[in-house]
């Protein structure tokens, strides 16, 4: 039996909860547009229009959390410094979308300690990806 990565389990386990969370975001941006059009009909076609870009902003992020997602479960195995590679650009692209939208949250003095959460899947993912980093070394 060929030795497995060490962090073959964490890294498909992340990547399964990533792709998950983007297929509920995909609902709730669908949600959230499907909102604004009704506000936009009504008399507030300006927060109607907030909502709609705030849909297709989620989507867009919903995406990159996606293919992140599949990357990581494709790659989970795989201890090739290419695989690595491509699992640690996603992880970073997931971390600094999850940096910038804590900004944001406090930007808008919206700020709660839950809101630190967001960092953990990027966080688990990146740790995964490092485990198997240092399968490849071993």
């Amino acid at each position: 039996m060929e030795n497995q990565p060490k962090g073959k389990t964490l890294l498909k386990v992340v990547s399964i909860l990533l792709i998950i969370g983007a297929v509920v975001t995909f609902i709730l941006s669908l949600m959230t547009m499907l909102g604004g059009t009704m506000v936009a009909a009504g008399a507030d076609e300006f927060t109607g229009g907030l909502f709609i870009i705030l849909g297709v902003i989620s989507i867009l992020l919903g995406i990159l959390q996606l293919i992140a997602g599949i990357v990581g479960v494709k790659n989970a195995g795989n201890a090739d410094a290419e695989s690595v590679k491509k699992c640690q650009t996603w992880g970073i692209i997931l971390l600094v979308i999850a940096i910038v939208n804590i900004g944001l949250v406090i930007i808008m003095n919206q700020f709660a300690v839950s809101s630190l959460f967001a960092l953990l899947l990027p966080i688990l993912f990146l740790v995964g990806v490092n485990m198997n980093k240092q399968s490849i070394e071993e």
